[in-house]
């Protein structure tokens, strides 16, 4: 229908958002991508060199904090959740944060995705490495975190319980 009305050929690729930022990665000195979407804007405040900003028709409509910056704008909100199962604590406390997630006694209990392969997996990091005052801080607690991960995979959907 798109192609038809405007006379555009559109080749859709279908990917995770880190396999698809690797491939910008690796053909940035040739682009061929003309939009990336469904990603969160993190991923593109961290790679401005293969983006351009766009301030599409409409976006001054958007609610006051929803565009946190001029690189993309947002077409949803992202939230985030921890979600336990208490079955396999062994009495130890419920996690209520990132930092907890770090903590030893939690080792080979938390499930993620690869940040290199998710987009979801992604933001995760990166929220991580900002809430913490710098980003040294949030290394730290980012390293606690992947001592403690099983299941790395190459998607958030395959996260499974365990």
């Amino acid at each position: 229908m798109f192609e038809a009305s405007s006379g555009s050929k559109v080749e859709i690729i279908k990917a995770g958002s880190g396999e698809l930022l690797n491939r910008l990665t690796a053909e940035s000195s040739k682009a061929v991508a003309d939009v990336l979407w469904s990603v969160d804007g993190t991923v593109v405040d961290f790679n401005p060199k293969l983006f351009t900003a766009y301030d599409p028709a409409g976006s001054d409509a958007l609610a006051p904090g929803m565009r946190s910056s001029k690189m993309w704008s947002p077409f949803t909100a992202v939230v985030m959740t921890l979600i336990v199962n208490k079955d396999k604590l062994d009495r130890k406390p419920v996690p209520t944060g990132w930092k907890d997630l770090g903590d030893p006694q939690y080792k080979g209990l938390v499930s993620s995705a690869r940040a290199d392969k998710s987009g979801s997996a992604f933001i995760q990091f990166a929220t991580v490495l900002q809430a913490f005052g710098d980003e040294k801080s949030g290394w730290k607690v980012y390293e606690g975190m992947l001592g403690n991960m099983v299941l790395y995979r190459v998607s958030s959907v395959m996260v499974n319980s365990r």
